[in-house]
């Protein structure tokens, strides 16, 4: 039976007056392989990696950034007034059962494989937060509208085309890599 193992990383940014940063959250959970051999470890990776599109991967990682603002209208003008954004990160990596047991050489090999993997994972993560950051800023640096329609249409526009951006940075970034195998994550 395969169980599946979770981890929750939370990290919240403490915020000042002045200025705040998006909270962040992290999720790490995993999916139970099995194997004495590499063969054996790449097949159960194949059939039980995380799916995207029909196609299993070794690991998986998602990002969800959220929103929200007030605002006010204050002298004919409508003004954001309080910001608040935040990401979720989900990690989801291969955990293998059989490691303590296993071959010096071959866990060797799998702990830079996972050293490798999790790079990379990490660096998709780091969109996420670039966005959430950048969406922050935009947020608190939008100009005043003549109406709050207007205003919070801008808003929620302006932070889409930032999340759209960042998808596919998400995509050039595996284009690129060959989902991490120019940066090491290749097993065996």
């Amino acid at each position: 039976m395969k169980l599946k193992r979770s981890t929750l990383l939370l990290i919240l940014f403490l915020t000042t007056a002045a200025s705040a940063a998006p909270a962040i959250q992290e999720i790490e959970s995993d999916y139970t392989i099995y194997g004495t051999n590499q063969q054996q470890l790449r097949n159960e990776m194949n059939n039980l990696g995380p799916e995207d599109n029909g196609r299993h991967f070794d690991a998986y990682t998602h990002w969800y950034v959220e929103w929200r603002f007030n605002f006010q209208n204050d002298d004919g003008l409508c003004k954001i007034t309080t910001v608040n954004v935040s990401v979720k990160i989900s990690y989801t990596l291969p955990y293998w059962a059989d490691y303590s047991n296993a071959d010096p050489a071959l866990k060797s090999k799998w702990d830079t494989y996972m050293s490798h993997l999790r790079s990379h994972e990490q660096n998709h993560a780091e969109h996420g937060k670039q966005a959430a950051a950048e969406i922050e800023n935009m947020l608190r640096m939008l100009p005043p509208a003549q109406d709050c329609r207007t205003l919070e249409t801008t808003a929620n526009a302006q932070a889409q085309q930032i999340i759209s951006a960042y998808n596919q940075k998400d995509k050039s970034y595996d284009d690129n890599t060959q989902h991490g195998t120019t940066e090491g994550a290749v097993f065996p």
